[in-house]
């Protein structure tokens, strides 16, 4: 509905493609700095290490048909990198987050789905 491939969509990629593929969720725009996050990585490589600002958090093995998770992470400024590893051939694939800033607004001062609502709702 949105436009944009849900977190989910990786889980089955990652399950039905050849393709290299690295997940990392949720985002990493969090406004407290030291608030405990649970972060999830979905792909298809046998081993994958998180790192925060470039401090590795560890490694975790990857089975496909699930996920691995670090359970309270601290949310610090910066950004939170994933990196994935195939056994046979080393460096896999890489997901990289860093916080967004602030949201923007158009030049109008409405937001896109805003006027697409407001537009849709004069309708009825």
């Amino acid at each position: 509905m949105c436009g944009f491939p849900k977190d989910i969509f990786y889980y089955y990629q990652a399950n039905w493609t050849l393709k290299p593929v690295l997940h990392l969720f949720p985002h990493w725009n969090w406004s407290t700095p030291g608030q405990p996050i649970n972060i999830w990585v979905f792909g298809n490589c046998d081993l994958v290490e998180l790192f925060t600002n470039g401090v590795s958090l560890g490694w975790q093995a990857l089975n496909v048909q699930s996920h691995v998770e670090w359970d309270n992470v601290p949310f610090a400024s910066g950004t939170l990198q994933a990196i994935g590893y195939k056994q046979r051939c080393g460096r896999h694939h890489q997901h990289r987050l860093s916080p967004r800033g602030r949201p923007r607004r158009s030049r109008s001062g409405r937001t896109a789905a805003r006027s697409w609502l407001t537009a849709a709702m004069s309708q009825w």
